[in-house]
């Protein structure tokens, strides 16, 4: 929770952030553009939004589970 608001407070006094993480909750939650690695090629850009519903994202990353996908909201 900490490193979540570090990261927002820093993105509001204007600063970018570089953030590589895997865990794609946190992701969706402090970023406001995203972009997707597949072993080492660009697979997807775009926002939190259009990344959860990306079908090439959710299906390597995320399963097909589209319910599992739309429980992450911006």
């Amino acid at each position: 929770a900490r490193l979540m608001a570090t990261v927002k407070e820093l993105g509001s006094a204007g600063i970018g952030v570089l953030m590589i993480e895997h865990h794609f909750n946190l992701v969706v939650e402090v970023c406001d553009d995203v972009v997707v690695l597949n072993k080492g090629q660009l697979l997807a850009t775009g926002t939190p939004a259009e990344i959860t519903t990306h079908p090439e994202v959710m299906s390597v990353y995320l399963g097909t589970d589209v319910t599992r996908c739309t429980e992450v909201t911006r």
